[in-house]
């Protein structure tokens, strides 16, 4: 009689896709605490195949994984190049052996089915005495999530994270169809934020144009309004202006001199000679008498 291990099964890959052509995440492969002891050689022996057909990522750090009741492994890999993260689902046989994360340009392409219940059965019929992994592959918590560095265009998976994460879980029958194509150039890169500089830097450039344009046209318009005075000063009040020495008058003006007062002198005439003091009579002397 066959076991039906459904949903004793913890599998995720999550992969962060970089611009520079490399991926760096996780993957665990865990079984629940109680299927363990069916398996032969128990946790030890379960970890350490798992290490060798999991983690087989170059560099990548391995370690015991024993959460929420499942025991397994943790593989986490960083900054591993396209060709050697593809190898990692590359070998025949494996469930995702058609997997595969290129770039193409700007755009990163990710390809690949998953068949949980071939994996499971090899292709080769169930041996009633032995634990009926096809259906515990099917309920299986698997999930491969994958974050790149701009937008995912198209995907048979599931966006979330602003459309730059794409999920993919298998359906009821443990198969999915893995299909992703995202942008390559990150969504904040520094071109980007140059181009914004330049854009900022050339609008406050055109408002500063306006602005001296504008004062300018200020300047100019004062100067029409305001025409230049002449040299001499505002008349004083209530009276004309004096026109300067040497002149002819002041708008054709000439002043009457004042009438000659008894005892007095009248005032100099311009271009003339100054008046002579009026001879007084005085007091008759007569001249010495002659010797």
């Amino acid at each position: 009689m066959a076991f039906v291990l459904s949903g004793c099964i913890h599998a995720t890959i999550d992969a962060t896709v970089s611009s520079d052509d490399t991926v760096s995440g996780t993957v665990e492969f865990a079984l629940k605490d109680e299927y363990i002891s069916i398996l032969p050689g128990g946790s030890e022996e379960f970890r350490k195949e798992i290490s060798a057909d999991g983690c087989d990522i170059p560099g990548a750090e391995v370690e015991p994984y024993e959460e929420a009741g499942f025991t397994g492994v943790k593989c986490t890999f960083d900054k591993v190049p396209l060709a050697d993260f593809n190898g990692m689902s590359g070998e025949e046989g494996s469930d995702t052996e058609d997997l595969t994360l290129t770039r193409e340009g700007d755009k990163f392409i990710l390809k690949g089915t998953l068949d949980l219940t071939e994996e499971a059965s090899g292709g080769a019929p169930v041996d009633p005495s032995e634990p009926d992994f096809s259906e515990a592959l099917k309920d299986a918590e698997v999930e491969f999530k994958f974050t790149f560095p701009g937008k995912v265009e198209s995907t048979t998976g599931v966006k979330s994270n602003n459309d730059r994460t794409v999920t993919f879980t298998p359906n009821d029958e443990g198969k999915a169809d893995i299909q992703a194509t995202a942008s390559a150039i990150e969504s904040g890169s520094d071109a980007n934020i140059t181009k914004i500089v330049i854009l900022v830097a050339a609008i406050v450039a055109g408002v500063l144009l306006v602005l001296l344009a504008l004062v300018l046209l200020l300047k100019k318009r004062n100067k029409s309004k305001n025409p230049p005075q002449s040299g001499y000063g505002p008349p004083p009040a209530g009276g004309y202006t004096q026109a300067p020495p040497g002149s002819a008058g002041y708008g054709g003006y000439n002043p009457t001199p004042f009438p000659q007062q008894p005892g007095g002198y009248n005032p100099q005439q311009p271009g003339g000679y100054p008046p002579q003091p009026p001879q007084q009579p005085g007091p008759y002397n007569p001249p010495p008498p002659q010797q």
